[in-house]
């Protein structure tokens, strides 16, 4: 719903889904907010968004070892994202998954992204594995707002 108010509001804006599994049981498991947008209203956003602009969607999708980062998951998000658009206006930027105090998951290998990016490419889709930066300071995709990390971090 928001996207067609940002939308509209805002018709040059370039728009970034969060998806990080296309299995709707994965996806509920690692993102709760899918039981509220299931993958089915994405995809419908995300087509609306490209038949109203001529920009391309980024798919954010965050590898997490031994959660969603087979080849298998690969396929399903290939798959996943056949229904919403051409390849050509897809965009994946894949963010290997940064530590955490307390982790719950794990960072994928680097052959383990390589891999995954390797067969979404020849499924014809760009997908990029975004380099980590900002590790040593705390200051990672999703390190910023964890204080406890910055704490423990800091008594090292």
């Amino acid at each position: 719903r928001h996207v067609y108010t940002l939308l509209g509001a805002l018709p040059r804006v370039r728009m970034a889904f969060s998806i990080h599994a296309a299995d709707e049981a994965l996806r509920s498991r690692l993102m709760p907010i899918n039981r509220r947008v299931p993958l089915s209203e994405l995809a419908e956003a995300m087509r609306h968004y490209l038949a109203a602009t001529t920009r391309r969607v980024t798919i954010q999708y965050v590898l997490l070892a031994g959660e969603n980062d087979t080849l298998g998951d690969a396929a399903t998000l290939g798959g996943f994202l056949h229904t919403v658009g051409p390849p050509e206006r897809l965009h994946i930027n894949l963010i290997p998954y940064n530590a955490q105090s307390r982790p719950r998951f794990r960072a994928p290998s680097q052959a383990a992204c390589i891999a995954f990016k390797t067969a979404l490419m020849r499924a014809g889709y760009f997908a990029k594995i975004r380099e980590a930066r900002g590790e040593a300071k705390m200051a990672a995709c999703g390190q910023l707002g964890n204080v406890r990390l910055r704490y423990e971090m800091r008594q090292a």
